[in-house]
């Protein structure tokens, strides 16, 4: 049974654990297209199944981290509305203080790994010396040095939606639920429309378009967030599974193990009729997938693992790439085997995320001697 029925920041950290785990399966096995010059030996390999060429573990595995995601959608709008609680008026200006302490994490990141590119690797397209471009990422508007950071405008638009989003969210369960599922199937309609009519199709370029598409569509999973943690509903869930006799460790790994089952498949049936794709479905897996992980993991020891990780998560998702596809691919692959490359790019990130830290903090350190200095003259003044 679990002691503690709440779920507490060290869930939270622990699902982040789990997210930043899928992401790095997700990058190193679930595009063999961007594996070049390099291989590794799969833990479990069966070659060709169906729609899926060379079939091995660690691709479905990899199809499956997509899902992390969702998870961070999810676990940003779940901590936002705890944080929004614990005062009386979430503002404006209490976003913006959270969006700037964000970017410029991402700031000291980009600085420290994009001129890497931009000297040692100009063979590759992606990086030549432009202004307008390196702007354009710095200040977010664009990914082009690193695609998988197109997430990360994405979480400041939802960061600075937050006092809206919560003033829209302030009624019951269902009518929460109503108005965000409208808004989410509001954008897939729109994006029907747009798909099925030729002289629409110039949006399916347009910036804005994209842009406001992407809010509309992934504001469900952050407003699921959101929802579960205003009604504390995963603690209730956590006293009926108590009360029933169903907080089992057998129980706990079935459902994962069918949750996974589901989105795989799910993601099979939109390859064979060329539509859609499985992050669907995920603001309904996920709620379900982060509660049963983390009352499963958190009651054995690995639980430290995943908590490590989960602390450092934000550097990690903003570093691995560059180490697994844009500069250091073949170091990464050097162990072979999939798992010792998964420990080996987390090692490295771990690293890098801990030289990440510890600027931030000598940053964070000279700005308030800073402040204290012009206090006090302007105190003695």
């Amino acid at each position: 049974m679990t002691n503690n029925l709440e779920f507490t920041k060290s869930h939270t950290q622990l699902a982040k654990g789990v997210a930043i785990v899928l992401m790095m399966i997700r990058h190193l096995f679930a595009f063999p297209e961007r594996i070049q010059n390099v291989s590794y030996i799969s833990m479990i390999s069966f070659g060709n199944f169906g729609l899926y060429q060379n079939w091995s573990l660690e691709f479905f595995l990899g199809d499956f981290g997509n899902i992390c995601v969702a998870m961070y959608l999810f676990l940003s709008g779940y901590g936002l509305c705890i944080s929004s609680l614990r005062k009386d008026k979430f503002t404006i200006k209490d976003s913006i203080k959270k969006m700037m302490k964000f970017l410029i994490n991402y700031w000291v990141v980009f600085i420290i790994f994009v001129p890497i590119g931009l000297i040692w690797f100009r063979g590759n397209t992606g990086y030549h010396l432009s202004i307008v471009e390196f702007m354009a990422n710095f200040f977010t508007l664009s990914s082009s040095y690193n695609m998988e950071w197109w997430f990360v405008r994405l979480y400041i638009e939802l960061l600075l939606l937050f006092p809206f989003i919560k003033s829209i969210l302030k009624g019951s369960v269902i009518s929460s639920v109503a108005t965000s599922l409208g808004v989410y199937f509001l954008s897939i309609v729109v994006e029907v429309i747009v798909i099925k009519t030729p002289q629409m199709s110039f949006l399916k370029t347009n910036f804005f378009y994209k842009d406001v598409m992407e809010i509309l569509f992934w504001q469900m999973t952050f407003c699921t967030g959101f929802i579960i943690a205003k009604f504390n509903l995963f603690n209730y869930i956590n006293e009926k599974l108590t009360s029933k006799r169903l907080d089992k460790n057998s129980i706990y790994a079935l459902t994962i193990i069918a949750i996974i089952v589901v989105r795989i498949e799910f993601s099979s049936i939109c390859k064979i009729i060329g539509k859609g794709n499985a992050t669907y479905i995920d603001f309904i897996l996920v709620p379900t997938f982060i509660l049963v992980c983390t009352n499963l993991i958190q009651r054995f020891k690995s639980k430290n693992v995943f908590l490590v990780l989960g602390k450092h998560s934000t550097n990690i998702w903003l570093t691995h790439t560059f180490f697994c596809f844009y500069y250091f691919q073949r170091v990464i692959f050097l162990p072979k085997l999939s798992i010792l490359i998964l420990v080996w790019l987390s090692a490295l990130s771990l690293g890098a995320s801990t030289l990440i830290n510890f600027i931030l903090k000598k940053l964070q350190f000279k700005f308030r001697g800073g402040i204290n200095a012009t206090t006090t003259k302007r105190v003695n003044s």
